[in-house]
């Protein structure tokens, strides 16, 4: 099964005029692809996939009203998860980087390659806690915020504009 999602996750009710979906209490997913919107224009910080400067310059500006997690996971090939959490306009915890089914030897060669990341087992769970996302019983964060329930950005757009409609 396949999962591609990027995007923001505010720990603060949104309110503007960007794309955004509930996920539970005030949190709020943006999403961000690069594809469907003229202002992701500029080119993704490496190695992200999505994650680019002009999206940078958002999280830190969101990031004075409450934290806020970037995240990004592509299950479409290698299994990798990619985060970080911005307060009060800087950095606070990460990048944060996971590879799922790799072990030691394999992740000891991609060290270089991704020397700007920390290599951790959960970097989205991790992040999420940070901004205040708990577990619930028999979920991780992940799933506790609904993030699963989302295949690709797609899924957020269209839930997006059928919550628009209905307004």
């Amino acid at each position: 099964m396949s999962h591609r999602i990027s995007g923001i996750v505010t720990s603060t009710k949104y309110g503007g005029a960007l794309p955004h979906v509930v996920l539970v209490g005030n949190y709020r997913f943006l999403p961000v692809d690069r594809r469907r919107e003229d202002r992701y224009e500029d080119a993704p910080l490496e190695p992200y996939g999505a994650y680019s400067a002009g999206t940078r310059k958002l999280i830190k500006e969101l990031s004075f009203a409450g934290p806020c997690a970037y995240v990004e996971t592509d299950f479409s090939v290698e299994g990798v998860q990619r985060a970080e959490v911005c307060r009060d306009g800087v950095l606070a915890m990460g990048p944060l980087l996971s590879f799922h089914g790799y072990h030691s030897p394999f992740l000891e060669r991609l060290h270089e390659q991704y020397a700007a990341f920390t290599i951790v087992d959960e970097a989205i769970n991790d992040c999420l806690r940070e901004i205040g996302i708990y577990r619930h019983e028999g979920l991780d964060e992940f799933a506790s915020a609904r993030l699963h329930a989302y295949d690709d950005n797609h899924d957020f757009h269209d839930e997006f504009l059928r919550e628009s409609q209905e307004r």
